[in-house]
């Protein structure tokens, strides 16, 4: 009796079963192995005995069956076993590779950080907190559209955190799209329904699209004995200073100072409500308060900085414009902000680099192309400047504005008739545009059509233009 290993292995030529130099004119299913003929015995002896008692089956089978149900069990589960130990490996490179990712991070190598994170994707195709870390650095970046199609495809890996919806959400409002960061915050809400933190995410959101109803209604549920009431208190705060009742705002901070004194939000709020009501040398105070508390506070230097900006005090608007920037590096609308306070203290060069800056982490922040447009044009770098205006004009071609822009440039460059035709399509978007019937008289004006080039300055007067009063008493007096 040959061992049992023996029926494992294919039959070796010149054995008593296999005779290579008699050849068999025998079909390809006929020719099976022994082996193979063995499994198939196994599993229809496995098959036969399909429901009988333990007992019952010790009796049925022979000592030679138990060998070979047991070859065929491990036959079945080994390759499982292996699968599973190789999944292991993979998913422990990959968590390795995220670590070294999340080092590199926090000392601030975000190139090899993206490639720590990328490898790990790879590595590991279903581990969702590799896209998951992969999407924050995104974010942070400005990278949105990646950073979107990450936290995607993470919550496609895994459609059951609460925190990768909530992370999304985070996005979508950078991204300005309101309503789905408010769907993401339900979804999350309703996998943890008592995550508090959601619940004032969702609220944030709200006081963005202005819907204070409500954001007093979710804030009204919540628990007042919660260890966020001061949270509470200072959004209730925001919410009413938002329906511009500033008594029932200032009522709630003061609940929230007296439960922290040393509240860096409430502050910040404070200084808003002085802000608004053009109490500006209050307001600066309470922005410093705000930011003797949290020197980190990268909101309240942004609105400290609006306070000067009003007081007339441009250094010390910029000074904290540029802290904000330091706190803040991933918010175009600082950048954008910065831009402006530079452009009106005659630094347009770094107008223009903070409003490529913008464009950098946003690129559909139209507002900061025609912006640059505009610094561009009076730097005298007349050929960015088009390209600029041409862009604008493209990403949103419904603006009178843009229109009038690019047509401000072909002036500069002596194309009348492009320039009449930008600024025609600024009339027809907008008939009472006084500015754009101006410069279009103008237009007509220096390529001697003097008949059209009047009756747009008479337009322009009608429309209260007063710089088209002397153009018209020049060129149109008889």
């Amino acid at each position: 009796m040959k061992p049992v290993s023996t029926y494992l292995i294919y039959e070796k030529p010149g054995s008593v079963n296999s005779d290579r130099s008699k050849p068999q004119k025998t079909s390809a299913l006929k020719r099976r192995p022994t082996n193979f003929r063995w499994i198939e015995g196994a599993f229809a002896t496995l098959n036969s005995l399909a429901g009988t008692p333990p007992i019952a089956l010790a009796e049925r089978l022979s000592p030679r069956s138990w060998l070979m149900v047991g070859w065929l069990l491990l036959l079945v589960q080994l390759p499982q076993a292996m699968s599973q130990a190789q999944i292991s490996a993979v998913r422990s490179e990959a968590l390795r590779l995220v670590q070294q990712g999340d080092l590199q991070l926090r000392l601030g190598n975000w190139q090899e950080a993206e490639i720590s994170y990328t490898n790990a994707t790879q590595t590991d195709v279903s581990l969702a907190d590799a896209f998951m870390k992969r999407a924050h650095l995104y974010r942070i970046t400005g990278r949105y559209q990646e950073a979107m199609q990450d936290y995607n495809q993470a919550i496609h890996l895994n459609p059951y955190s609460e925190y990768i919806y909530d992370s999304r959400a985070k996005l979508k409002m950078l991204a300005m799209d309101y309503q789905g960061a408010i769907s993401d915050l339900d979804t999350a809400l309703s996998l943890q329904p008592d995550n508090m933190l959601l619940q004032h995410s969702r609220v944030d959101d709200m006081l963005t699209l202005g819907d204070c109803e409500s954001a007093l209604k979710v804030l009204d549920t919540l628990a007042e004995d919660s260890p966020y009431q001061e949270l509470n208190y200072e959004k209730l705060a925001l919410t009413y200073l938002q329906l511009e009742d500033q008594e029932a705002s200032l009522r709630y901070l003061d609940s929230a100072l007296l439960m922290n004194p040393q509240s860096s939000l409430a502050y910040n709020v404070l200084g808003m409500i002085y802000l608004e009501s053009q109490q500006l040398r209050l307001a600066v105070d309470a922005f410093s308060k705000a930011l003797q508390h949290n020197p980190g506070f990268a909101i309240a230097y942004y609105n400290r900085s609006l306070a000067y900006h009003y007081l007339g005090l441009a250094d010390q608007a910029l000074e904290d414009m540029n802290h904000a920037v330091s706190h803040c590096t991933s918010e175009s609308s600082v950048y954008f902000s910065r831009a402006l306070l530079r452009k009106q203290m005659g630094d347009l060069e770094g107008a223009v680099e903070d409003y490529t800056k913008v464009l950098h982490l946003d690129s559909s922040y139209t507002a900061a192309l025609y912006n640059r447009a505009f610094s561009r044009k009076l730097l005298g770098d007349y050929q960015s400047a088009l390209h600029d205006a041409n862009a604008a004009v493209e990403a949103e071609p419904q603006k009178a504005e843009h229109w009038n822009l690019k047509g401000n440039v072909h002036l500069l460059f002596g194309d009348y008739n492009e320039a009449i035709s930008g600024y025609s399509q600024a009339i027809y978007l907008d008939r009472d545009y006084a500015a754009a019937s101006y410069n279009r008289g103008l237009a007509y004006l220096m390529s001697f059509r003097p008949s059209e080039g009047c009756l747009d300055l008479n337009e322009a007067l009608r429309l209260g233009y007063g710089p088209a009063q002397k153009a018209h008493v020049h060129f149109c007096s008889p």
